[in-house]
């Protein structure tokens, strides 16, 4: 399906990094996630503020226009409308853009009276608002999920916040799109499992994407486990022979293999810091499969560990 750009620009306008914008320039109405509000005459936009670390359910339904003129209500509710949904985004990111746009995350021309269309959003700590663009005069509903908890920190994890996990314990993480950050000091000179299982999510060909760092921290090349648990390591993860080598699990999969660090020299430390990055697939189904019921939508979930073990064993 077609992908455009749906742009409000306001010339002149400056914003500072950080500034809550005012949505209302765009024509846009602002709701917070958990409630629901009816636009019988339509709006640019609408914008779900503060919406950071939520994860919430949007229904929209399409519903008659009532404008106070009988002939462009008439005109307009005989015709399928745009349903431009993006998700989310943050502050500092729209203030950053030249001009101030919205971004489309998918163009639904097909969204007609009566229809009802429901959309999983994921916002992450730093998208701190989300927003829907087009579908014309709309009932909107929205059901808050559960607030974002990744390993247990109470929030989404970010590269530039990641939350700092221990070995010989199971973690849980829950999201879409994004990138999840993680820390983990390893002990050196022993042998670790490192395993991670795509839980829950879209089945079929979509799988959870995942990279650990290999030395420490600052390092900007990332190693994965093989089908048979071998370690295989690249220079990138978007584009390295070793991506192609990597096993990255479906919903009821695990990838594992073993990990371990030996000191070079006796004042060295006796542990490494360790990235892990993990990257569910978009939540389900896609946005271009917007008539799926509710029921079909599924958040991305995993767990992951970093296990001590006595010794290698077969596999």
């Amino acid at each position: 399906m077609r992908k455009i750009a749906f742009i409000f620009a306001l010339t002149g306008l400056l914003l500072a990094s950080g500034q809550r914008p005012d949505f209302s320039i765009y024509g846009c109405a602002v709701m917070k996630p958990g409630e629901s509000r009816t636009f019988p005459k339509g709006k640019n936009c609408i914008i779900f503020d503060n919406a950071r670390d939520t994860v919430f359910w949007v229904k929209m339904t399409a519903i008659p226009y009532h404008t106070g003129d009988p002939q462009y209500d008439r005109l307009w509710n005989s015709q399928p409308r745009s349903l431009n949904y993006v998700g989310c985004t943050s502050y500092d990111y729209f203030n950053s853009l030249e001009g101030n746009k919205f971004e489309e995350g998918f163009d639904y021309t097909d969204f007609k009276v009566g229809e009802t269309v429901w959309f999983l959003t994921v916002a992450s700590r730093e998208d701190d608002f989300c927003y829907i663009t087009g579908g014309g005069a709309m009932k909107v509903e929205t059901m808050v999920v559960e607030k974002q908890n990744d390993a247990g920190s109470g929030r989404d994890t970010t590269s530039r916040e990641p939350a700092y996990v221990e070995v010989n314990k199971t973690y849980e993480g829950a999201s879409a799109v994004d990138e999840d950050w993680f820390r983990v000091k390893l002990p050196k000179e022993k042998l670790i499992k490192f395993s991670i299982t795509y839980k829950d999510g879209p089945s079929g060909p979509h799988r959870l994407v995942y990279g650990l760092g290999w030395g420490g921290p600052g390092k900007n090349y990332f190693t994965y486990c093989t089908a048979n648990h071998k370690l295989v390591s690249s220079l990138a993860y978007d584009g390295s022979k070793a991506w192609y080598s990597a096993f990255f699990p479906r919903v009821g999969q695990t990838a594992y293999c073993y990990l371990k660090y030996r000191k070079k020299k006796p004042e060295d430390p006796d542990y490494v810091v360790l990235p892990l990055w993990v990257k569910p697939p978009a939540q389900y189904p896609p946005p271009d499969e917007a008539k799926k019921p509710k029921s079909a939508y599924r958040l991305p979930r995993y767990t992951f560990s970093f296990q001590v073990v006595e010794k290698n064993t077969k596999h």
